[in-house]
This record gives structure tokens, C-alpha cells and sequence, in this order.
């Protein structure tokens, strides 16, 4: 049986040695420091390395931004020994859909955009490492995740705020549309690629439905002064929903949570 590596130490990371048997999680770091007795195993590789998104709001050190999300990858995958790797699951952002035209633009609030750009150039870092050695590769593009220790998605935010009574920004109104898995849903999915034979490529991972912020926020009986709506100085996309027909034809389909089971929990986390 292939010895499954996971990069990333974050929630997604956590939660999947738990549940992917003969798996170990390393730091991208760590990772590297052990390169040589990891080459002779035969293998796969998932890779979550990237910056940590409860960081992104305030850069302090492009260098370190740099290093977090392209320059520890590359430096992976010139020291691998690719005879002895099957497969490498890259996890990749829906946010990388929000690249558009209005990327030139000037204004970067939260730095979202850098973040996007970086996860797309590390999709197409991997996919041409992967055709040109012959490693079979999927890039998983994962929609808005909740669940788990998670601290940084929107649900966790609403429902903090729900027990806190503290404010949240809430852009475009609470009208834009979005895709939000639990990460024992995604967990599952990956649990099948490793199992199944996939053809190489991009796969968006998510439920297929979209719900409004605004139906959310309703849901968890938030008072308006918990509420600043804010306008955002460039214009975002106001439906992100997967598309996931491409993956379910090459593994079986799952059965999601729903999200309002999950909102209506007493549990901020799980």
C-alpha cells in the first residue's frame, strides 16, 4: 500500500490523517528536511502548503508570502523522486475563479487577488512538473470550507458572532452567492481520488448549491447591529457555485452535510 504525505499542518491536513490510513502529515519544512528517506517509499502526495489565510489581511514579509505559497513547492518537487510517486492531490481555491480583467486594478483589499494569482500559479507550477515527469496529478479547486477547527470561514464568523455579539463586514449586501462544504465532505472526496484511478487535471470540490450570506445570516437570528455592510472598492463575483459533475463521474457521489444542521448546532467549531 502507497504511503500517503500530507504538506500543511492546517485543519484540512489534520482532518485527513485522521481519516486516510497509512498517511503522515509533515510541515512543508519538515517535509524537506526528511526528502531522502521519503523518496524511497512509494507514495502520495497531498499538498495544503500554502499562506495561511488568517494572515493574509496584514503581509508583513512579501519574502515569506513568497516562500509559503511557491518557492517551498518548487523546491519539493525538484528533490523528488518522481519513479516512486503516484499521485499528487494539489488543493487549490474557488477564489482563483474571481481572476479577472479587474485584477489590474490597484485596489487589493485583504489582499485577495495576490492570494488567487499565487494559487493559480502554483496549479500551473504542479500541472507542468506533473506532464513532463508523467505523474498522474489533480488540482482540487475547494470551495468555502467549514467545520473542523476552522477559524477562518465565514460560518465560523457568523456563528462567533452569534455567541460574542461582536460586529462582521458584510459586503454586496449579504446577496452574494457561495458554495460552502463541511470538511468531513471534502476529507471524503479525497479519501476517493486516492482510491480511484482519476484522470489528471481540475476538479472543483463542493456541493454543487450556492446559498445567499444574507439567507445565513438570517438563519442564525444575527441583530443588525451585529451587521456593517461595506461596499467593496472592486466588484466581486456574486455567484460561486461548484461545479462538480466532472468529479463525480470519475468517483462515486457523496452525500453532504447541510449547512443549516451545522448553524443551528451549539458547537462555533466541529
Amino acid at each position: 500500500m502507497n504511503k500517503t504525505f500530507i504538506i500543511g499542518t492546517g485543519n484540512l491536513s489534520s482532518t485527513l490523517q485522521k481519516r486516510i490510513v497509512n498517511s503522515k502529515i509533515y510541515s512543508a519544512k519538515k517535509f524537506l528536511k526528511n526528502i531522502d528517506s521519503i523518496n524511497k517509499r512509494k507514495k502520495n502526495i497531498i499538498i495544503n502548503s500554502f499562506y495561511s489565510s488568517t494572515k493574509l489581511k496584514t503581509i508583513t514579509s512579501y519574502e515569506i508570502f513568497v516562500k509559503k505559497t511557491l518557492s517551498e513547492i518548487a523546491k519539493i518537487l525538484d528533490l523528488l523522486n518522481c519513479n516512486n510517486v503516484d499521485k499528487i492531490i494539489y488543493t487549490s481555491s474557488a477564489s482563483v475563479y474571481g481572476l479577472n480583467d479587474k485584477i489590474t486594478n490597484l485596489e487589493d483589499e485583504n489582499n485577495r487577488y495576490i492570494y488567487s494569482a499565487f494559487k493559480l500559479s502554483a496549479e500551473l507550477l504542479i500541472k507542468n512538473f506533473c506532464k513532463k515527469k508523467k505523474i498522474n496529478f489533480i488540482i482540487c479547486r475547494v470551495f468555502n470550507i467549514y467545520g473542523g477547527k476552522d477559524k477562518f470561514s465565514l460560518i465560523h464568523k457568523l456563528k462567533k458572532i452569534a455567541n460574542n455579539n461582536k460586529k462582521i463586514i458584510i459586503y454586496n449586501s449579504g446577496k452574494s452567492i457561495r458554495d460552502f462544504i463541511y470538511i468531513d465532505n471534502v476529507v471524503t472526496i479525497y479519501s476517493l481520488i486516492l482510491k480511484k484511478k482519476i484522470t489528471s487535471g481540475l476538479y472543483d470540490v463542493g456541493t454543487g448549491k450556492g446559498i445567499k450570506i444574507i439567507d445565513l445570516i438570517r438563519e442564525l437570528n444575527l441583530k443588525k447591529v451585529n451587521l456593517v455592510y461595506k461596499k467593496l472598492p472592486t466588484s466581486e463575483i456574486s455567484t460561486s457555485v461548484a461545479n462538480n459533475k466532472n468529479l463525480f463521474r470519475q468517483i462515486k457521489k457523496i452525500k453532504f452535510n447541510k449547512i443549516k444542521i451545522f448553524l443551528n448546532s451549539r458547537k462555533i467549531n466541529g
